[in-house]
């Protein structure tokens, strides 16, 4: 039996309970705003058939020429605004959102984690065999954090598919093979921009391996021929050459990342930022030290398995601390992002030196050598991007689960520690293999208690953000003004219920309340950050409290609301 029966089985699984997932939890909130800037954007698509990329504004009447329009995450497009992401999740989405409603805004990214897990499926069986290969596919499906980006709006899960189907098309003998790989690689510059960075790692490393000189041409022009139609389709829509995300998303990044996120890529990605100075380079010593073990050990098979005892013992101390800390917290969500790295999120990380050094030279390996070279170059690139630029961008700055922008490597990193076991047991005595499965079976049950702590985030943050927007609906007043950026965005399923507006600060607030008063509007819902003091008396109005949410458990909309009325 070949590698795509069980892989379309593992594949299968994977999806059912992406979907699972997503059916349970409310389909009408989102974890951040970019989840509800790609799912409103999706909407609008879909409801005008394909014809406009740009939001439709019901404020419109009252603010045409959209001085008050919610511009965080947004650029102009002709007379309105559209998305500052990449449209092409959007547009697939858009498709998913047609057939089955709301549930098809998560299909895409669902797809995306089934396909990951299917195709890794594909790389392992000829190395590690079936009953290996399969349980590896299902921890990369449902023990990493692919999984939590397959039940949200996001494209991560997408970029690592076509990564991997790239990878599986490889091959030293075939031109076309070649091509395809190189094509796929171009559509998934089309889902995320880091994306350039992954198809630049992987004809780095077909340039530098011999054999595959011959087709690495073939690889470059297939993707090169649709990212100059790309490029150029950009700059005709956008007037950007990249995008209307990358470039804006540096500055901005420049202004709003931490110093920590600016300068200490190694400790947002691979580590953890901690709590202090000591505790960031603490963690950053024992990845690298678990890294330099696993290279060391690899001369010896009795200090290869002392080695992955080490490695199991570790990432599983650490998992339970961040997540005592995390859990313990007032503020769990925050605390979070002070554990969020690689080594917190990803526990099998402790296994790369290891699995690197367990690799064979033989033909039956070649693909997976590949995947994992182009996989560790890619992340290089990104830690090298950012010491350059020094925004904070691929960081991946924001809330999110786990390092986001290294997704691509994930499926490396579970390969490379199922690699490991398979080379660790190989010709052991029974008790001896009974003592190593067991530390193989703690390390799967923290990944998937590691991915099962994801969902309760994303389910409280859905749930708190539902309850939200239950009450700004229960409030009669059809103008809703934010002056907290994200928030607008964030409560995308009231945009066709409310007239949703944003105002940087007083003066601005100032103006719109003598717009409004020159249409004879008698009242609107201010909306501000939780806490904030608000004049009973303000801007020529009566400000009375109606609203106060406070989150129960992640505490990210934490806003307090007022109706303005208008005198």
């Amino acid at each position: 039996m070949g590698p795509w029966a069980p892989a379309t089985a593992v594949g299968l699984i994977v999806l059912i309970a992406c979907m699972t997932v997503t059916c349970t939890l409310p389909l009408h909130s989102f974890w951040i705003i970019d989840c509800a800037s790609k799912g409103l954007l999706a909407e609008r698509i879909a409801e005008t058939e394909f014809e406009r990329l740009d939001f439709e504004y019901h404020a419109k009447p009252v603010d045409p020429n959209f001085k008050f329009f919610p511009k965080h995450l947004a650029v102009p497009l002709g007379q309105g605004y559209t998305s500052t992401y990449p449209p092409a999740y959007s547009m697939l989405a858009a498709c998913c959102y047609s057939l089955v409603g709301s549930p098809g805004l998560r299909v895409p990214a669902a797809l995306g984690v089934s396909l990951s897990a299917a195709f890794l499926v594909v790389l392992l069986v000829p190395s590690i065999g079936t009953a290996a290969g399969v349980i590896a596919g299902l921890v990369l499906g449902l023990a990493t954090p692919l999984l939590f980006y397959g039940v949200t709006v996001w494209e991560h899960s997408l970029v690592v598919a076509l990564f991997l189907g790239s990878c599986i098309c490889i091959d030293q003998r075939s031109k076309l093979r070649a091509s395809i790989a190189g094509l796929l690689m171009a559509v998934a510059c089309c889902f995320r921009e880091d994306a350039l960075l992954l198809f630049a790692s992987m004809a780095i490393v077909l340039i530098a391996v011999r054999s595959m000189r011959p087709v690495a041409l073939a690889f470059l022009l297939a993707g090169a021929l649709p990212l100059a139609a790309l490029v150029v389709t950009y700059a005709t829509i956008y007037g950007e050459l990249l995008g209307p995300h990358l470039i804006p998303e540096i500055h901005l990044s420049r202004t709003s990342a931490t110093p920590g996120q600016r300068s200490n890529p190694l400790f947002v990605l691979l580590a953890g930022v901690g709590a202090t100075p000591k505790e960031q380079w603490a963690f950053l010593i024992v990845f690298a030290a678990m890294l330099a073990l696993g290279l060391v050990s690899s001369r010896r098979k009795s200090l290869q398995a002392m080695a992955a005892v080490v490695a199991v013992l570790v990432g599983t101390g650490l998992w339970g601390f961040a997540t005592w800390k995390t859990l313990t917290s007032s503020s769990p969500l925050w605390e979070l992002l002070r554990f969020n790295g690689m080594l917190f999120r990803v526990p099998l990380s402790c296994f790369i030196g290891l699995g690197v050094a367990s690799l064979s030279r033989g033909e039956n390996e070649r693909r997976l050598r590949l995947t994992v070279a182009a996989s560790l170059l890619f992340a290089a690139s990104i830690i090298a991007f950012e010491f350059t630029t020094r925004s904070g961008v691929a960081s991946g700055i924001g809330v999110h689960w786990g390092p986001r922008l290294l997704s691509p490597v994930f499926p490396a990193i579970v390969a490379l520690g199922a690699v490991t076991f398979h080379r660790i047991l190989e010709d052991r005595p029974i008790r001896s293999r009974v003592g190593l499965t067991a530390l193989a079976g703690l390390t799967t049950l923290v990944a998937v208690l590691s991915s099962a702590q994801s969902i309760w985030f994303l389910a409280h943050q859905k749930f708190e953000a539902e309850r939200l927007q239950d009450q700004i609906r229960a409030i009669p007043q059809e103008i809703v003004v934010c002056s907290i950026p994200v928030l607008p965005m964030h409560l995308a399923s009231l945009w066709d219920e409310k007239k949703m507006m944003a105002v940087r600060d007083g003066s601005q607030l100032v103006e719109l309340t003598r717009d409004l008063r020159a249409m004879k509007l008698e009242e609107f819902l201010l909306l501000v950050p939780a806490g904030s003091r608000v004049s009973e008396s303000f801007a020529g109005c009566k400000f009375t409290r109606v609203l106060r949410h406070r989150g129960r458990k992640v505490h990210y909309l934490e806003v307090d609301g007022y109706v303005g009325s208008i005198r």
